[in-house]
């Protein structure tokens, strides 16, 4: 199982994200968690990720999970053509609802069980893979449902990791890092083990275990 998982975009260090890649370089860029934000906000995301990946030498383009909500099979035989899933930051929560309400909560662990697809995010598109996101609400609103978008909140992460994960860590945008202290606390009052991650830092998962940096 490789997974990239970073506070802010790709971290200070995206060739290691290159180095868990197989000789598939296309990459699969899922905006959904900023399907609440209006579009010049969401598509900053799309053309920042997709300079940084060409840099990189990755092929991407954007794959909008609300077409194939109910349509787990078509979505799975897309995301075969891909050796990278990328999932931005946003609400947690919408992303959550998009991986479930496409199936792709349920396709991940089969899609990961080849050593040459890998699955990468920063922010929530790093909260989601984890246990639970119960303490990620004093960050992000549960209850913000786009249009076409199941109502009630998804409180499971993916269990994809053991651990949560608190990202922005000492943040430079106001407010933020206050927020994520929080956050941090929560999961230490409630004997959660979890890693605080800067805005340079990522966790890289193999099979091998995983190393922060």
């Amino acid at each position: 199982m490789n997974l990239y998982l970073s506070s802010m975009h790709f971290g200070a260090n995206p060739n290691r994200l290159t180095q868990l890649l197989g000789p598939n370089k296309r990459a699969a860029i899922c905006l959904n968690a900023n399907d609440g934000l209006e579009s010049p906000g969401r598509y900053k995301y799309l053309s920042e990720t997709l300079s940084t990946l060409a840099g990189l030498g990755v092929t991407a383009e954007e794959i909008d999970l609300k077409a194939y909500f109910g349509k787990p099979h078509q979505l799975f035989a897309r995301l075969r053509q891909y050796g990278l899933f990328w999932a931005t930051g946003g609400n947690t929560f919408v992303l959550r609802r998009a991986f479930h309400a496409s199936g792709l909560d349920q396709l991940l662990p089969t899609l990961l069980r080849n050593p040459e697809f890998t699955y990468g995010g920063f922010s929530a598109g790093a909260c989601v893979v984890t246990p639970s996101l119960r303490g990620i609400d004093l960050a992000d609103d549960p209850n913000e449902v786009p249009a076409g978008y199941p109502e009630l909140p998804m409180w499971n992460g993916l269990n994809l990791v053991d651990f949560h994960i608190v990202p922005h860590s000492g943040s430079s945008v106001p407010g933020l890092a206050s927020i994520m202290a929080e956050v941090a606390a929560r999961f230490m009052a409630d004997g959660l083990h979890f890693h605080s991650l800067t805005d340079a830092q990522a966790i890289v998962v193999t099979r091998g275990g995983f190393v922060i940096g």
